[in-house]
């Protein structure tokens, strides 16, 4: 069985070059198209967002917590990836013609070029089973898999994208470097599967509807309140608005992907320990929990320090309302990452439907304060929305799922994680000013001084994680 800390490191390498990826060509790409441009991709990718959920109904989530059960059965593994495929070919192609249809919305007809190219990624999401391959940890072939078409689609941005007009381009190499490289895993399928002697009519599709379709309201919850912002601030505002929030939001989900990592790591593993071992599933999960903790506490207190230069540096001048914007939305870094994780652990149990309650919840918040709060305070409003809402999801999640979950599922190094950020945050926030430095220098030297004070914190506070790895380290030098 891989190495879930191997696993973890390949998946963070996946998310930091997701995280550097836009950081070398947003900056680049909104001088050129400007607010408008920016708002105009972003609203076609939202609409399209919910067209991929619609084809993909459950099957990811689904789909993944089987495969980690079937993985040491070829012949069972072979069988339920043949079903899925099926289905959700058939629905992907259902959705896209359906997508289509929008071509006489006033709104859609106006971006149609933009939207036309964003709908590709409707059929390359189908020809990924980017669910299997999480499903038996090959984290490292995805990571060396995308790492490559990153690589492709920055040499083709700096190579197509020179004007306004480039638009076209920019949304074609934006799809592509998010989702063009799914067709690879079907080479690398036929290393663990084989479709030879399974006959059709031997195939069982209605088994797998009522999971996937209560796992698709779920993904319908969570994508009404992690994605409507975008579109009702372009219905109730505009496109520019769009534009300003979407800097804020792209920096958001980047650093929270960091953290995002640790359950996408562990859910086939909480999957496989489900059934088979209830301790060791409570021990990995409250771990995991307290690692979240850890990790997305810093991050959090780390906007709030450098969100500044932060947004002048990612987007420009042009976007200086968006720094509001990303205080308001930082908090979604530790709330969202927590309830994620407490997520997986509840699916991880078939227990999808407490965490339909709990996101459900989130979405009906959401809807009600998107409304009220955009046709106030614009995008501001919307990012004030989200943090409320995932809130919601985050105590509804805790309090339903009480009996599922590790107790105790907080410890003493939460709050020593909560000390060692704000300590942090202090550190930062009193020395960057006095340096007088570029917006890229108070990124890096503010980066430095987190990361220094806060393991220096750690360690003064004694929390165990830090000072075991430390000491384990000091032995080995010793013994060297």
């Amino acid at each position: 069985m891989p190495s879930l800390k191997k696993n973890f490191i390949y998946d963070v390498l996946n998310n930091v070059t997701g995280l550097l990826f836009p950081l070398i060509t947003f900056p680049y790409v909104s001088r050129i198209l400007n607010p408008q441009g920016i708002g105009e991709v972003a609203f076609a990718q939202s609409i399209i967002a919910y067209f991929v959920m619609f084809a993909a109904l459950g099957i990811p989530t689904y789909a993944l917590r089987e495969v980690a059960k079937y993985r040491n059965n070829k012949e069972k593994l072979s069988r339920f990836t043949l079903e899925i495929f099926i289905i959700h070919a058939t629905l992907s192609i259902i959705t896209y013609i359906a997508a289509l249809s929008l071509y006489f919305v006033g709104k859609v007809h106006e971006i149609w070029i933009i939207y036309l190219i964003s709908s590709s990624s409707i059929i390359l999401n189908f020809l990924g089973f980017s669910w299997f391959f999480q499903g038996v940890e090959e984290f490292r072939f995805i990571t060396i898999r995308v790492l490559i078409f990153r690589v492709l689609s920055l040499a083709a941005l700096f190579t197509f994208v020179h004007t306004s007009s480039d638009i076209y381009w920019y949304i074609g190499i934006l799809i592509f470097s998010e989702v063009g490289n799914n067709v690879c895993n079907i080479f690398k399928l036929r290393n663990y599967i084989s479709f030879k002697g399974i006959r059709f009519d031997e195939l069982h599709f209605k088994r797998h509807f009522r999971p996937i379709i209560n796992l698709f309201l779920l993904s319908v919850s969570t994508l009404i309140y992690f994605n409507l912002d975008n579109l009702m601030i372009g219905f109730i505002k505009d496109d520019v608005a769009v534009g300003y929030y979407n800097p804020a939001l792209r920096i958001q989900r980047m650093l929270m992907g960091l953290v995002l990592s640790l359950g996408t790591v562990l859910f086939p593993r909480l999957s496989n320990l489900a059934d088979n071992d209830r301790q060791q599933f409570l021990n990995l999960g409250r771990q995991g929990f307290n690692a979240t903790l850890g990790l997305s506490l810093p991050i959090l207190f780390g906007v709030f320090a450098l969100g500044q230069p932060l947004i002048l540096l990612f987007a420009g001048a042009k976007f200086e309302p968006s720094i509001l914007t990303l205080y308001l939305l930082a908090p979604v870094i530790v709330m969202g990452t927590c309830s994620n994780l407490i997520a997986k652990m509840l699916i991880s149990q078939n227990k999808e439907k407490v965490v339909l309650i709990a996101t459900s919840a989130g979405a009906i918040v959401n809807l009600a304060l998107n409304a009220l709060f955009i046709t106030l305070f614009s995008q501001f409003g919307a990012a004030a929305a989200s943090s409320i809402s995932e809130l919601a999801v985050l105590l509804t999640m805790i309090i339903v799922g009480y009996k599922l979950l590790p107790r105790p599922l907080f410890t003493v190094d939460a709050l020593k994680y909560l000390a060692a950020a704000i300590v942090m945050w202090i550190s930062i926030s009193c020395v960057n000013p006095i340096l007088h430095l570029p917006d890229y220098a108070k990124c890096i030297v503010g980066f430095i001084i987190g990361v220094s004070s806060y393991f220096i914190m750690l360690l003064l506070l004694k929390e165990r994680f830090v000072t075991r790895n430390i000491l384990k380290l000091c032995q080995r030098h010793r013994k060297a």
